[in-house]
């Protein structure tokens, strides 16, 4: 879960993310990342103030913090059962974690 523009996000175990107005918790969007197969979502997600990053897989995404507006999805890794990435923004790249033998941080 993180606090953006005002809103508290958070994305499910079924890969929904929802953003809460954080004042009077009503839902100011919502958005289904539409993963494909297993495993659910398990890394959490993060956020700079204005974009989101989300997902897992080919659903690993940036979403625009107060619309939920897509504006990035991942087309390079299809993740895998086993792959948990922890996320975190570090100087313009965000690390999402390890598959196999590649180290999937270097072309975010």
């Amino acid at each position: 879960m993180v606090i953006a523009q005002g809103l508290v996000i958070a994305t499910d175990m079924q890969g929904y993310t929802v953003a809460l107005d954080a004042q009077t918790g009503r839902i100011a969007w919502q958005k289904e990342l539409l993963q494909k197969g297993l495993p659910g979502f398990v890394s959490g997600l993060v956020a700079d103030g204005e974009v989101v990053f989300t997902g897992f897989g080919n659903a690993l995404c940036s979403l625009e913090a107060q619309s939920g507006k897509e504006l990035w999805r991942n087309s390079a890794w299809d993740g895998g059962e086993g792959s948990v990435p922890v996320m975190t923004l570090a100087v313009q790249k965000m690390p999402c974690g390890w598959h196999k033998t590649r180290n999937f941080s270097d072309w975010m």
